[in-house]
């Protein structure tokens, strides 16, 4: 799950209430930011830069699920405590 710190539509505690409902494995990321939308390009080309250095990241690990990293040029990191690693605030499961 790929997320935004400061979503006007979707707010954080959904989120996690649809995260921790969530089967393992499972990822969440928070990304500094709002809504993605298609008239916002600065806030597309975050996620897809994001969504493109993950996929990344688990092809290099062979196809299992990687230590998460922060993506070059996402924003500051923002992390959760007991996350693992942070990918501007990632847990994986």
């Amino acid at each position: 799950m790929v997320n935004a710190t400061e979503d006007e539509r979707l707010p954080r505690p959904a989120i996690e209430t649809l995260y921790a409902a969530a089967r393992d494995p499972k990822e969440i990321v928070w990304l500094p930011g709002i809504h993605v939308q298609r008239n916002r390009p600065e806030v597309v080309r975050g996620l897809v830069t994001t969504v493109l250095t993950m996929m990344e990241r688990d092809e290099a690990a062979g196809g299992r699920v990687a230590a998460a990293q922060p993506p070059r040029g996402a924003g500051a990191p923002e992390r959760q405590p007991g996350t693992l690693g942070a990918v501007a605030s990632s847990e994986r499961r």
